[in-house]
This record gives C-alpha cells, structure tokens and sequence, in this order.
C-alpha cells in the first residue's frame, strides 16, 4: 500500500451487532458499556471493529488481536510499529470511517449536516474570510453543505497534525474549488506540498474529509483508495 492513503466508510447498524463486539479488546468493551443508548454503543462497536478490520487487512493479521497504545497528545498507535502505519477515525451520525497510511501522518473527519446546528453561529470562529465569502456567496442549502465540506477538511487537516480543537482555524484556507483545493497554511508553519486531500459527498447528508501530511519529499503525493463504502459516496 506504499503511496497509497485507504479508506473505509460505513453506516452503523442500530443496534449493537455482536461480531464487531467480538473483535473489540476489553478496555474497548469496557468503554462500550459506558454508553447510554444502544445506538451510541452500536456506532462505538462498529467504528472500533472497522478500524480493526482495516489494520488486519492491511497488516494480514487477526484484528482482533490488534494492540494499542496512546503516543504524542494521546493520539492512539499500534503498540510496537514504531510509527509504520498511521490510522485515525471518525464517526457522526450513522457514519462510521477510518483511514490507514504508511510512513505519513493521516486525519480523516465524517459529519453529518445536523439540521438543528445553525452554522452561522460559528462561521466568524471557524472559517477565514476567503472561505466566508465563499461560502455566504451561495444560496442558502449550496452554503451550508459548502460549509460543512470546508469543516472537514479542517478537521481532518487538525487531525493529521494532532492540534485537536488548538488550530487557528479562522487562520487558514481549506477550500475546495474546481481546479483544486485553495490552501493558505501559513498561521499554522506547514507548507501546501507537503499535504495532499482528499474530500467526498456521502450520501446527501455528510461530508468526509482525508489529509495526508509527508515530511519527506520523496513520498510527496499520494493516491486515496476508498475500499469499502464506495456506495455510500454519491
């Protein structure tokens, strides 16, 4: 998979199917039973066995027997890889998605349109003035879902880079146009060529988002393979 960023993306089903359970290691149960509806702890149980399932496929080994452990700002590995293989995941709503990359850093964000989130609320904190401008130069249903495909690009970007919620989010351009992504990274030190995106429509009701950071320039570029979920794209 050199020079290759996979993904896999699936809806959850809405109760807890037990053969992802079964692939889940005890502290991952553990957490499972801490949630307080049956569909919190479905989307838990079949985001946690996808992830495991993708690293598997990827390693060619059982996932259940996958391990891992907390690295640089809590951000989980696999214990003795030393840093071979990166992976992050995410799930909104029904969704569930995660990303494997070798040798790079990834991020990858999934959200939901949630009609009861007003996003002009947070649109001064979030977005920079090229991406307002964009954004609020569309009619109203074009904005919002133009919204949500700049949030998570920068959340994936935030993601790969391990900031978390720390990104001058209002600082930086991530904006999707059709000759290519705008990017403006400067507030944050990073440099454009060492970053490649991916960005997708789910369905008619999300949006998904993959950044892949490479500090050496002879992995620059990168191909993104989705394996599973290509039904769901739209």
């Amino acid at each position: 998979m050199k020079g290759t960023c996979r993904i896999w993306l699936r809806r959850a089903p809405y109760a807890t199917d037990r053969v992802d359970l079964d692939l889940l290691d005890e502290p991952e149960r553990s957490t499972n039973r801490q949630f307080a509806t049956e569909s919190l702890r479905a989307r838990h149980a079949s985001a946690h066995a996808l992830l495991r399932r993708a690293l598997g496929q990827t390693l060619g080994v059982d996932p259940s027997g996958l391990c891992f452990e907390l690295g640089k700002n809590d951000r989980p590995r696999l214990a003795n890889q030393q840093g071979m293989l990166d992976f992050n995941l995410s799930h909104s709503g029904p969704y569930v998605a995660c990303a494997v990359v070798d040798a790079r850093r990834v991020g990858i964000d999934v959200e939901i349109d949630n009609p009861r989130m007003d996003y002009c609320e947070v649109l001064d904190r979030v977005t920079s003035p090229a991406e307002r401008s964009w954004i609020q130069n569309k009619s109203p249903d074009e904005a919002r879902r133009a919204f949500y495909r700049v949030w998570v690009l920068k959340e994936a970007f935030a993601k790969a880079r391990g900031d978390g919620l720390n990104l001058p989010f209002a600082e930086i351009t991530l904006m999707p146009r059709s000759s290519g992504l705008v990017q403006e990274l400067k507030a944050t030190g990073e440099r454009p060529e060492d970053w490649s995106f991916a960005r997708f429509d789910v369905n008619a009701d999300a949006a998904l988002a993959v950044a892949v950071k490479s500090e050496d320039p002879r992995r620059r570029g990168i191909r993104f393979e989705v394996v599973e979920g290509r039904e769901l794209l739209c």
